[in-house]
């Protein structure tokens, strides 16, 4: 049977996605990985959409520079977009969010006063004012007493 040119369209975007995933996760590893296991380790949950229809969702696991991680995607239509759905979201985050992060991190360091000599609070409260997630916010301390014993 002839395939359709989108068809096959989508198997090559299948293909590249999920290599480049590999790819990617190969590269960054500072940590050998284990003799004859998979870089990239799927399954699948599957659910019934309706009467007639099954649909796939797929997990990617894999070990990033020492880390196991674990990538849950979206309900799809088949195995396929299931693996292809989980690839394009792993990259958006590793690749696309926690990269713009690290590059903030690395700019905030640079730009951020050295901390030596200070205490640990001190450098704690130097990094979350400098830190975009903490919204330039200090750390709040507090303690709670419950008759002799102190509680956060």
């Amino acid at each position: 049977p002839r395939q359709s040119k989108q068809g096959k369209d989508q198997q090559t975007g299948q293909k590249g996605v999920v290599a480049m995933l590999q790819e990617f996760v190969q590269c960054s590893r500072e940590f050998a990985a284990p003799q004859n296991r998979a870089i990239l380790q799927w399954s699948y949950d599957q659910q019934m959409a309706s009467a007639a229809s099954l649909h796939f969702r797929a997990t990617v696991a894999f070990v990033l520079d020492g880390v196991p991680h674990h990538v849950v995607g979206g309900w799809q239509p088949s195995k396929k977009l299931a693996q292809k759905d989980v690839a394009e979201r792993t990259l958006r985050f590793f690749v696309g969010k926690w990269g713009q992060q690290l590059l903030e991190e690395d700019a905030a360091a640079s730009a951020a006063p050295e901390t030596e000599g200070s205490s640990e609070v001190e450098a704690l409260e130097q990094f979350c004012r400098s830190f975009a997630l903490c919204g330039g916010d200090r750390p709040r301390w507090t303690r709670h007493h419950a008759g002799r014993q102190c509680t956060s």
